[in-house]
């Protein structure tokens, strides 16, 4: 019982750790918004940024931003071309090594004449 106590417990504490990434990750979606955050002078947003973000203290473009359409066309770039090399990867280098060794494993597993 106490070790799934402490594996709950470091499920929760990673998940805690990973909740920030989730934010700025939502946030880059809208430019517009993170620089809105950034330039914001709210001492608890601060404290925020400065604890989970350290960089937002040095960065100096919070106060530009680019037009959301051209922020769409750059993400759209990058999931389709992640989304080919996924693809690429999987026809040319995942199925070439997995349908001989499943051949090979299904001869192994149903050899006539067993016991």
């Amino acid at each position: 019982q106490t070790s799934m106590f402490w594996w709950y417990q470091y499920i929760w504490i990673s998940f805690l750790a990973m909740v920030p990434n989730v934010l700025f990750s939502f946030m880059s979606l809208v430019p517009a918004f993170s620089s809105y955050l950034y330039t914001r002078s709210n001492v608890p947003l601060d404290a925020f940024l400065n604890i989970f973000l350290p960089i937002t203290r040095s960065y100096e473009g919070k106060k530009t931003h680019e037009n959301l359409l051209l922020a769409i066309r750059y993400q759209a770039f990058w999931i389709s071309l992640l989304a080919w090399k996924i693809y690429f990867s999987y026809c040319y280098e995942i199925v070439i090594l997995v349908v001989p060794t499943l051949q090979l494993y299904d001869d192994y597993i149903n050899l006539p004449n067993q016991n």
